[in-house]
């Protein structure tokens, strides 16, 4: 009952919000698409919902035709109850973790405006949730990117929220093979992929993609992982996900053709911009691990448009790369 009454508002929600409503066959695959009513979505089903919202929820539906829509009618909720839009603990989360990602303040304010319209939390749920924002990051605002599996996801939040294990089979991404690892999770940090941090019998953080984590299995045994960690800390030190043992300092010198584009970019936390005489930019950074620093040179926005000054590790790291990729087109 109370899966139907859910499915029933996330419904309702979606006709709410659709600008200039949806029609029939839209509200189907909108379902489809979100996992509502399963396989049994159909014309009949979406008529009795229609008429469950107007009748049992006293909610005004309108109708309208467009002639580009060859005469269907698009259906809109013109007024939604408020306490209707109750996020849930997880959904309220994601948007949290989702501001702290943005660097864009017109975005940022439209999430908490949002945020604030809500019911304020009990202390201990906010500490819960405080818990899980510190301890995600977003490496970079890639696309596309890959699904995850929202119950794994529910289980790994759990535990990075209640200093518990987790167990699961982890399949290697060159690999079909599986092993069992049962490990403390201490964050998450989101680029084209998923990643789950833990650590598993090692000092060092162990990064594990998220889609491919198989038979996930919360457990009650406390994490052993290390208080003294600071994961804030260790994520904003990578250029994206990839850490290497030493942080070093890179220095790319942009083009004027590029500049602009540069100017407006966030690469790093730790990043500093130099405006040259020659109207070009010197971009310095300090972090840890070199290959997405490289993946976002290959960019080719910046093809033939700036020079890698030091360190010297990192110029023979992408020649590496480049002459790697000739093999391509042999």
């Amino acid at each position: 009952m109370a899966t139907k009454f859910r499915d029933l508002v996330i419904f309702a929600s979606e006709l709410q919000s659709s600008r200039i409503g949806m029609t029939k066959k839209e509200m189907i695959k909108r379902c489809q698409e979100l996992g509502l009513l399963g396989s049994k979505a159909s014309i009949r089903t979406i008529d009795r919902w229609i008429d469950q919202l107007k009748y049992e929820f006293d909610l005004k539906i309108s109708s309208h035709v467009y002639e580009a829509d060859k005469l269907q009618k698009r259906f809109k909720i013109a007024a939604f109850p408020s306490m209707l839009y109750a996020l849930t603990e997880l959904e309220r989360t994601g948007l949290e973790i989702l501001k702290e990602s943005l660097t864009d303040d017109i975005h940022k304010q439209a999430i908490s405006k949002v945020l604030a319209s809500q019911q304020p939390l009990s202390n201990r749920v906010l500490g819960d949730l405080t818990e899980l924002i510190d301890n995600t990051s977003y490496a970079s605002q890639i696309s596309p990117r890959q699904k995850v599996n929202n119950k794994y996801m529910k289980m790994v939040e759990e535990a990075i929220k209640g200093y518990t294990k987790i167990r699961f089979k982890y399949r290697s991404q060159n690999s079909s093979k599986t092993t069992l690892q049962e490990v403390s999770p201490i964050g998450l940090i989101f680029s084209r992929f998923g990643y789950l941090v833990a650590f598993y019998f090692s000092k060092k953080p162990i990064i594990y993609r998220l889609d491919l984590l198989e038979n996930v299995e919360s457990t009650d045994i406390p994490s052993d992982r290390d208080e003294e960690f600071n994961f804030r800390k260790w994520s904003e030190q990578s250029f994206g996900i990839f850490h290497g043992d030493n942080v070093f300092k890179a220095e790319i010198k942009f083009s004027k053709k590029v500049a602009h584009s540069v100017k407006n970019i966030t690469f790093h936390a730790s990043q500093t911009i130099r405006e040259n005489k020659d109207k070009s930019l010197t971009l310095i950074i300090i972090c840890k691990g070199m290959r997405e620093l490289i993946y976002e040179l290959l960019n080719p926005l910046y093809y033939g448009e700036f020079k890698i000054i030091k360190p010297v590790e990192l110029q023979r790291e992408y020649q590496k790369y480049l002459t790697g990729s000739l093999s391509a087109i042999e």
